[in-house]
């Protein structure tokens, strides 16, 4: 990628988030009509990690909707709701396969595909869903190690850091004593580790087996962000919510390379440009799926506890996460990726862009 094209993109990524961060819910169309008539159609095959009747619901009609404007209706797309075509955690190897022709990989689910990604779900690092996009973007365009992540096989479009994950369970975690000896299910490894720090009894288990695990009392809880808590509705057998502020990992929109090279050049060039619309659009219906569970439903007059740890619990829990931030340095180094720069960098620009 050129570094025009790069400079390009990051304008438009700021732009559009911006738009997004004073709550744009619905994009306006991009003006990306194809001019090519005579084109054969491509059949494109996007599964969906939600059903259609959630806000991935409207971010899939937005998929569908921009790629017929930027082909000139040639591209037919057809939405695979609640993943009914691959499970999330094969989104990867589906794409590569030539199975899906676009999806989102979620980097929590795929651990060591995507390395430097990773950073963004080692606990105490990523911010806002703004703030690390934004240093996302940066890293992108100083690293190439970031885009040499992705196999030949696809085509990397677009980045999006999930909202961050907190501990919801059966009993009360007031403090960070409570925890002590608690089996706590998490989306990610580096979630275990971090519960593990802090005094718990982890594991890693997929989001979709985390009712069946806290109903059945093989967990007392889970660490899941609240769009998961919405989708799976956690909230009828987990009532205490602890606000840890665990980040998930992030999501990567990637084309099949196969079906990437029957596009133009001209409609290329438009995807490439649309990333920044669709990182938005995914943060908005990641954001509305949270917000309507976090703040509608996650109430005391249903039954429900929200826990905030004190001032002292969260500055130990800091001290307590060091050990992870130092642990993949290492593992980036063995690589031979520049990781303490990387690191430097990423907290640098998160807190620039969190700033207040």
């Amino acid at each position: 990628m050129s570094k025009q094209k790069k400079q390009m993109s990051r304008r438009e990524f700021s732009k559009v988030l911006a738009a997004g961060a004073v709550g744009t819910a619905v994009l306006p169309t991009t003006g990306f009509a194809a001019s090519q008539t005579n084109l054969p159609e491509i059949e494109i095959k996007v599964p969906v990690p939600a059903a259609q009747n959630s806000a991935f619901g409207v971010l899939g009609d937005w998929i569908k909707n921009n790629f017929a404007e930027i082909t000139g209706g040639r591209a037919k797309v057809t939405l695979y709701w609640s993943n009914s075509l691959v499970p999330l955690k094969d989104h990867y190897r589906a794409l590569q396969a030539g199975i899906v022709d676009f999806a989102f990989v979620n980097t929590g689910i795929s651990p060591g595909v995507f390395p430097l990604s990773e950073l963004f779900q080692v606990p105490g690092i990523a911010s806002t869903i703004a703030a690390s996009n934004l240093a996302f973007a940066d890293l992108f365009e100083k690293y190439p190690a970031f885009e040499k992540q992705f196999s030949p096989k696809v085509k990397y479009i677009a980045t999006s850091q999930f909202l961050l994950s907190d501990l919801h369970s059966r009993k009360p975690v007031r403090s960070l004593a409570d925890l002590k000896g608690m089996k706590i299910g998490c989306q990610t490894p580096e979630s275990a580790k971090a519960m593990e720090l802090l005094g718990a009894s982890a594991s890693t288990i997929p989001w979709t087996d985390m009712y069946i695990q806290l109903e059945r009392g093989v967990v007392d809880g889970v660490i899941a962000a609240w769009a998961i808590v919405n989708i799976t509705h956690l909230h009828e057998i987990a009532k205490y919510h602890t606000l840890l502020r665990l980040s998930p990992g992030i999501a990567h929109w990637l084309f099949n390379r196969n079906t990437w090279n029957k596009f133009t050049p001209e409609e290329q060039k438009k995807f490439e440009l649309l990333g920044a619309s669709l990182s938005n659009k995914t943060n908005w219906s990641v954001a509305t799926t949270s917000h309507d569970m976090r703040f509608k439903e996650i109430t005391p007059e249903k039954g429900q506890t929200t826990i905030e740890l004190s001032q002292a619990d969260r500055e130990q829990i800091k001290k307590l996460y060091k050990p992870l931030w130092d642990e993949w340095t290492e593992r980036m180094k063995s690589r031979g990726y520049p990781a303490e720069a990387i690191l430097q960098d990423t907290l640098r620009w998160t807190e620039m862009y969190s700033y207040e």
